[in-house]
């Protein structure tokens, strides 16, 4: 460090000092003035050590640069600059974020392309599956009206077995009376022939009974 950069901090130094004492900040001379004929209490003297402790800590922790007095067209050149720096940080910020937002809107294209082509295909699978089950419930109904015209002969041949049956049963019943009838009379066939086989019984005589009269007991008579 140059002796021109420590007379100047120096200087800035007691500047910072006087200016404290301008805003209301006791300086280290006035403070033991006051402190041996003013201080009111102990806690005033520790507040004020403390307070000027650490304005003396900033002061020394700054830059030489940092520490002396600027002119207000310094100050306007330092608040420009540092508004250029913050407008070159907004800008890069802006840059940032317009890349990140083409970024997003490229992703989000993409994933709206993908959706729509998923979308797509899956209109095409429900248009199959719509012409598949339009093929399988014709195929279950052609299938249900086949069962059921077989259903219905096997009724209807089941019907005419029924009346067959019925037909079969009263065929027999009469063709078993008829059968029956003609048992009875070969029954009576031999009884007829024996009837037309056998003699005729001859005819006892008949006994006729002849009752006689009684005779009377006469006299003789004289014509004998």
């Amino acid at each position: 460090m140059s002796s021109n950069q420590h007379h100047s901090y120096s200087d800035d130094i007691a500047k910072n000092r006087s200016s404290s004492s301008k805003y209301g900040i006791i300086s280290s001379s006035q403070q033991q003035s006051f402190y041996s004929s003013k201080a009111p209490s102990d806690i005033i003297k520790q507040h004020n050590k403390k307070f000027s402790s650490k304005i003396e800590t900033k002061i020394n922790k700054k830059s030489p640069e940092e520490n002396f007095t600027m002119t207000k067209d310094e100050l306007d050149a330092k608040l420009a600059q540092n508004k250029a720096e913050v407008q070159t940080i907004s800008s890069g910020m802006r840059e940032e974020m317009a890349k990140w937002r083409e970024e997003q809107n490229t992703h989000m294209a993409n994933l709206n392309t993908t959706l729509s082509g998923i979308s797509v295909k899956f209109e095409s699978i429900e248009t199959k599956i719509e012409s598949n089950n339009a093929v399988i419930n014709g195929k279950i109904d052609s299938i249900n009206t086949a069962i059921n015209g077989k259903i219905d002969g096997i009724n209807t041949a089941i019907s005419g077995i029924n009346t067959a049956i019925s037909g079969i049963q009263s065929g027999l019943s009469t063709r078993l009376t008829i059968f029956g009838i003609i048992i009875a009379l070969i029954a009576l066939i031999p009884a007829f022939v024996g009837m037309l086989k056998s003699d005729p019984l001859p005819q006892q005589p008949t006994v006729i009974y002849m009752q006689q009269p009684t005779q009377q007991n006469t006299t003789p008579s004289d014509s004998k």
